[in-house]
C-alpha cells in the first residue's frame, strides 16, 4: 500500500512543480515585454469571477496541497472585477508564501461574493509575538512608504505597493486571543449589463 501511495505524492509533487514553473515562465516573458510589464500593475482589465476563482484555486493549493477554499458566492457567471493578473499573481504567491512560513497549524482561504463585492478573505495562526504581528499590520496599513522599505522580511512593499497600484482595498487586522491573522482584500464587482467585456 505505501509504493502507490507514495507514487501518487511523487506525481502529485511533479504536476505541482510544473504548474509553478509554466507560471514562472509566463511571468518572466511577460516581464521581458515591456507592454506587459507586471511592475506597471495599474494597467488593469476585466476579468471574470471564474478565473479570479481559478487563479487563486491554483495558487492556493499550491502552496496548500491538502487544503481547500471556502467558497459563499452569489452566482458568479457574467460578474466581473477590474485587476492586474499578474499582479494578482505577485500578491498571491507573496502571501501565501507568508502564511505558509508563519503558519502553526491553522490556515483557510475564503472566496464570498455578492451582488456587489468579492471578498478574498486569507487566515493563518502564527508564532510571532503581539509586538511584531502589530508592526506588520502598521506597515501594511501605513502611509510612509520609506518606512515600509526598510523592512524586507516579509515582502510588505511588494505586497502593499501591489494591491495599491490596482486599487483593490484591503484590510488586515489579528485575533490576539486566538494568535490569527486575516488579510482581506475587497474587489468591486460589475455585471455584463454596466460593463463593457
Amino acid at each position: 500500500d505505501y509504493l502507490p501511495s507514495f507514487t501518487k505524492q511523487v506525481f502529485d509533487e511533479n504536476a505541482r512543480a510544473k504548474f509553478e514553473l509554466d507560471s514562472i515562465a509566463q511571468r518572466a516573458s511577460n516581464m521581458l515585454d515591456k507592454n506587459n510589464n507586471p511592475f506597471y500593475f495599474n494597467i488593469t482589465k476585466k476579468v471574470s469571477l471564474e478565473s479570479i476563482y481559478l487563479t487563486l484555486n491554483n495558487n492556493f493549493l499550491f502552496f496548500f496541497p491538502e487544503e481547500s477554499i471556502q467558497i459563499s458566492t452569489t452566482p458568479i457567471t457574467n460578474k466581473f472585477v477590474i485587476i492586474n493578473e499578474e499582479g494578482f499573481e505577485v500578491f498571491l504567491s507573496d502571501w501565501l508564501s507568508n502564511m505558509r512560513k508563519n503558519k502553526k497549524r491553522e490556515i483557510s482561504c475564503e472566496f464570498i461574493s455578492n451582488n456587489n463585492f468579492l471578498y478574498l478573505l486569507f487566515k493563518n495562526d502564527h508564532s510571532q509575538d503581539t509586538e511584531t504581528i502589530s508592526k506588520i499590520i502598521q506597515d501594511l496599513t501605513s502611509e510612509n512608504k520609506n518606512e515600509i522599505i526598510k523592512r524586507t522580511t516579509h515582502g510588505l512593499y511588494t505586497i502593499k505597493t501591489t494591491l495599491e497600484d490596482m486599487n483593490i482595498p484591503f484590510e488586515v487586522s489579528h485575533d490576539k486571543l486566538l494568535k490569527e491573522i486575516e488579510f482581506k482584500l475587497i474587489l468591486k464587482i460589475y455585471t455584463s449589463e454596466n460593463i463593457n467585456f
